[in-house]
């Protein structure tokens, strides 16, 4: 790897990327995380995690387990702020983790000078919380927001008061997530984007008329079945206004579409799924298209805190072709915020029906509007999105944040 652009790679600092989930192609952190540390040593970072997630794609990694106990044994722990409601097990969680979670680390090998966590959930920052008291105050930790989910709003605030102080810097993806968290923390919250990939040198430049061969696409993940069931019925009732209109093709993760079909989630004939594409081949098919759709929340008000503070990472892909972006999504979400501010597309309520078919229709008819938001998505590609203008602030900024606090490395 080529490390020129970032200076002596020699003198980059031990990384521990801390995350809920492994990083992993199987979902959205994990890929922008996989992209931002793309071209740093791989024996300088190590990533720790509790939750699978899929297949780590860290050459180094470590998965730290809490211990789990039932519900019944747990009586009285809740206040203590030490556990959450598990949805999945129907149980709780005791989140105290009784061995060293340093000495776990440190017996792979691995001592490092820096901590970089994205967690966003309890248990992450329960974990977060350990190892920051098992380093000790010269250990350097700058918190990442990607996402942000409270479980318990009260039992959350006590954990990230007391969590602040052993923090070096506090970053957020999102200005909403950012207000919140500095709120709860009792500290300025930088806003760092992470919307990064390498550009591709074609894009989209040419617009047509709405006709039977007209493209759709969506990219990513999306756990909301209803969700997609209201694209999918918004597709079919075009396909019938259409004749001739071919499916929106959806390119994901097997994971996704296998979580789907295990509940009998039918999204088939209006939206067909085409796999999981290298990038390149990915691009490639991405220009093809007229149009990209993200599902993204159903309802005015905010389902949870994902669709209140967060904003999906494949905006990346789309706007570095030069896509127009129709996105179904509440106007108390981000995704609304960023999309109508930057002049890239335009959201739609789905639980509005009617609405929601009609504003689709009007979009894919306005060859002119899809122009004007695949273009202004291209040129804030080229503004904000560049990989290496990332990486070269990114690692700079870990390697000075480490330094502040006096480590050798």
């Amino acid at each position: 790897m080529n490390y020129d652009f970032i200076g002596d790679s020699s003198r980059l600092p031990n990384v521990l990327v801390l995350t809920d989930c492994c990083i992993s192609m199987n979902h959205g952190t994990g890929t922008s995380l996989l992209r931002h540390f793309s071209a740093y040593p791989e024996n300088l970072g190590l990533n720790v995690y509790s939750f699978q997630g899929g297949e780590p794609a860290f050459q180094q990694y470590c998965r730290i387990r809490p211990k789990l106990l039932p519900g019944l044994l747990m009586k009285g722990v809740v206040k203590s702020g030490i556990s959450q409601l598990n949805g999945f097990r129907n149980q709780l969680e005791i989140l105290s983790f009784q061995k060293s979670l340093r000495n776990k680390i440190e017996q792979s090998g691995f001592i490092p000078d820096i901590i970089y966590s994205t967690c966003y959930g309890f248990r992450g920052f329960i974990m977060l919380s350990k190892l920051a008291s098992e380093y000790g105050s010269n250990m350097p930790i700058i918190q990442h927001f990607f996402d942000y989910q409270r479980h318990d709003n009260e039992a959350m605030s006590t954990l990230l008061k007391q969590l602040s102080p052993a923090i070096t810097e506090v970053w957020s993806l999102t200005e909403t997530m950012a207000e919140e968290v500095a709120e709860q923390m009792e500290r300025p919250v930088e806003l760092v984007r992470i919307f990064n990939c390498d550009l591709p040198e074609t894009y989209k430049q040419t617009h047509r008329e709405l006709t039977p061969d007209f493209k759709a696409v969506m990219v990513g993940n999306c756990w909301i079945p209803e969700l997609l069931l209201d694209v999918r019925n918004a597709w079919h009732y075009l396909m019938e206004k259409i004749s001739g209109l071919k499916p929106i093709r959806w390119y994901g993760h097997p994971a996704t579409i296998a979580k789907l079909r295990k509940n009998k989630v039918q999204i088939e004939p209006e939206i067909e799924y085409v796999g999981f594409l290298p990038t390149h081949d990915f691009f490639r098919q991405l220009q093809k298209a007229d149009m990209a759709i993200i599902p993204f929340n159903r309802e005015a008000i905010p389902e949870n805190d994902y669709a209140r503070f967060s904003l999906p990472s494949r905006i990346t892909e789309m706007a570095s072709v030069g896509l127009p972006i129709f996105c179904a999504a509440g106007p108390q979400t981000e995704i609304q915020r960023y999309i109508e501010s930057k002049n890239i597309g335009v959201c739609s309520l789905p639980s509005n029906i009617e609405q929601f078919q009609n504003d689709l229709f009007c979009f894919m008819q306005n060859k002119e509007q899809r122009a004007f938001f695949g273009m202004n998505a291209r040129k804030l590609a080229i503004d904000e999105f560049d990989i290496r203008q990332y990486q070269a602030w990114f690692y700079k900024k870990l390697t000075a944040v480490a330094g502040c606090h006096g480590r050798q490395f």
